[in-house]
């Protein structure tokens, strides 16, 4: 009983490709300048990696890595790891500039 009370005085979201949500949903520049730089930030961190990663091959180092990045050194090589961020990083761009047809669509209606 209590809980059904509780779910009564949330109020409901009407989600519609055709509503503002904010003040940020009116400026839709801004979701891709967003998805920009967290996709170059991915670039640059890809690109970082792949260079210690062949550093340490080439002098023989030890290098620390996780888990996640032995499997796919392991499946990929050095190769791997960077190309799954920069595909990532590919993502993300295609969300922003998706997300902010979407919001100027909205803005012309």
């Amino acid at each position: 009983m209590a809980f059904d009370e509780h779910l009564q005085r949330i109020p409901k979201a009407n989600w519609t490709d055709y509503e503002y949500v904010n003040k940020g949903s009116r400026q839709p520049v801004r979701v891709l300048v967003y998805a920009v730089l967290f996709a170059l930030a991915m670039w640059a961190f890809a690109l970082w990696r792949w260079y210690d990663m062949d550093r340490s091959e080439q002098t023989g180092s030890e290098l620390s890595i996780t888990p996640l990045e032995w499997g796919l050194y392991k499946l990929g090589g050095k190769w791997a790891l960077p190309l799954l961020f920069a595909l990532c990083g590919a993502f993300f761009i295609w969300l922003g500039f998706r997300g902010y047809a979407r919001l100027k669509k909205m803005k012309e209606s």
